[in-house]
């Protein structure tokens, strides 16, 4: 007959108890932890059409005592989709790192052509949609005057875009300062 009692699993018995140990203890300590800071970072090369002040403020509006709110009440989501609804913001991704830092990555739409009516002036982005103009930094793209529709909307993101996405057309366009004249 084996003897049941041996040394090799009562070692891992006593080591499968240290480690569900540890564990709980990690977990319990890492739910009362509670923010240090909020940390903005910006990616790809557009210029800042949005301060990361401004992120910031957004975040404060939505939260509760920032820097006291618990980690594990915190609703990433929700913050994600009040940064994605913002007109610069092209999407954004909030995430809280091991030591408790809340990093908010943004990334800013991209404008490839400034409209001029009569009654309003903002920028056409990448994607074809309206963006408002920016306090902070104004974009070297070409300008429309005239009155974009919706059914003209689509056609002139398409030629921007490829205006955009072209070296030599974009540094002419520039260059020569074009200006299309919608009627």
């Amino acid at each position: 007959m084996k003897k049941i009692f041996n040394w090799t699993n009562v070692r891992l018995i006593m080591m499968l108890c240290l480690v569900i140990f540890l564990f709980s203890f990690t977990i319990k300590r890492n739910e009362k932890r509670k923010l240090s800071k909020i940390d903005v970072v910006f990616i790809g090369k557009n210029n800042p059409f949005i301060k990361a002040e401004t992120v910031d403020k957004l975040l404060i509006e939505n939260m509760n005592n920032r820097l006291a709110i618990q980690k594990d009440k915190l609703d990433l989501n929700k913050l994600e989709r009040i940064l994605d609804s913002n007109a610069m913001i092209d999407e954004s991704d909030v995430f809280v790192s091991i030591d408790g830092v809340l990093k908010v990555v943004v990334k800013q739409k991209t404008p490839v052509a400034r409209v001029v009516d009569e009654s309003e002036s903002f920028y056409i982005d990448y994607k074809g949609s309206k963006m408002p103009l920016s306090d902070n930094f104004t974009a070297r793209v070409p300008l429309v005057s005239g009155n974009v529709t919706s059914e003209n909307k689509e056609k002139l993101a398409q030629l921007f875009r490829l205006i955009y996405e072209d070296e030599f057309l974009k540094k002419t366009s520039l260059e020569y300062k074009l200006c299309l004249i919608l009627a």
